[in-house]
C-alpha cells in the first residue's frame, strides 16, 4: 500500500490532497488485489475523496473489484450514484464472476439493487457456482432485497 492508499482508506481528505499535489500516482495498484486509492475510498464511503481522486485522473474501472463494486458491497449509495453518473461499468465482473449487482444483493443493500436494476444491470448474471444476484440475496437471508 502507498501513503495515498492509506490516506484514502482512512478518509483523510487533506492528506490525500497534499499527496496528489505532490505527485502521488492516483492509479497505483497493490500487487495481489489490484486495489487503488479510489477502490479504498469507495469501500470506506468517502465521497469527497472519491470525487477528488476521479477529478485528478483516477481510473474508475481499475481493480480486481472495481470502485463501483466496492461501494455496492459496502452499501455506499451516494458513491454508487456518483460512479454511475461518471459512467462506471455496471456490468463489470470479477475473476469469480461477481458483479456490482451481485455484491449489493449478497449484502442486502436493497436501494443499491433497485438503482442498479433501473440502470440496466443484468439480474440473470451468474457468478461462480451459477449463483444469480437473487440467489445470493436469498442465501444471505436478505428477504427485502430478494
Amino acid at each position: 500500500y502507498t501513503p495515498l492508499m492509506e490516506a484514502a482508506r482512512e478518509g483523510h481528505d487533506d492528506v490525500v490532497q497534499l499527496l496528489v499535489e505532490q505527485g502521488a500516482n492516483v492509479n497505483t495498484q497493490t500487487e495481489e488485489t489490484q486495489e487503488t486509492a479510489l477502490t479504498l475510498s469507495c469501500c470506506g464511503g468517502f465521497l469527497d475523496i472519491t470525487q477528488y481522486l476521479v477529478d485528478h485522473g483516477a481510473n474508475i474501472e481499475l481493480g480486481a473489484s472495481t470502485p463501483l463494486m466496492e461501494a455496492c458491497q459496502e452499501g455506499h449509495i451516494d458513491i454508487v450514484k456518483y460512479l454511475i453518473r461518471k459512467n462506471a461499468n455496471i456490468q463489470a465482473v470479477t475473476n469469480t464472476g461477481d458483479s456490482p449487482l451481485t455484491y449489493a444483493a449478497a449484502n442486502g443493500h436493497t436501494g443499491i439493487v433497485d438503482l442498479l436494476i433501473s440502470c440496466g444491470a443484468n439480474v440473470e448474471h451468474e457468478s461462480e457456482g451459477g449463483r444469480t444476484p437473487l440467489m445470493k440475496a436469498v442465501r444471505a437471508g436478505h428477504l427485502e432485497t430478494a
